[in-house]
């Protein structure tokens, strides 16, 4: 969710109308993206609407199924703990211009199906600034769930 000072609207003056929900393709929304995603994260992702009250505020829920690649250790097979992450970022907005927070301490586990073959035992979600070799002094904000 974001401010944009250019979706302010004075409600009294469209007969009380505080909120409308625009295509994503009519205002700019960040180019959040899984950085480690194992399939084209730009479909449908953008095609949604997002919610915008009359004070600026949007609040865009992509609908999205994400799924990632994870690097799987079986050494210790089948005793083995595995370490996946998902990785979520701009492609091109730093952090001056893009404030990417994590909305919450944990995970909303409402809609997980639980696998027979394996457990999660632990998930944490953190925010790191990065910087990349290409811009020295320019860090690019990222919220990953380990």
């Amino acid at each position: 969710e974001w401010f944009d000072q250019r979706l302010v609207w004075n409600a009294s003056d469209f007969n009380g109308l505080t909120t409308l929900r625009l295509p994503c393709s009519k205002i700019w929304v960040p180019d959040i993206v899984l950085y480690n995603s194992a399939d084209d994260y730009t479909q449908g992702y953008y095609q949604s609407k997002a919610m915008v009250d009359s004070n600026g505020h949007v609040f865009w829920p992509p609908p999205a199924k994400f799924r990632s690649s994870c690097k799987i250790d079986v050494t210790f097979f089948p005793f083995d703990d595995q370490l996946c992450k998902l990785k979520f970022g701009s492609w091109i907005y730093d952090a001056a211009q893009v404030n990417l927070t994590k909305r919450r301490d944990n995970v909303d586990m409402t809609n997980y199906i639980r696998s027979g073959e394996w457990h999660i035992l632990n998930i944490a979600i953190k925010r790191h600034d990065v910087t990349y070799p290409c811009c020295p002094g320019i860090y690019y904000p990222d919220v990953t769930i380990y």
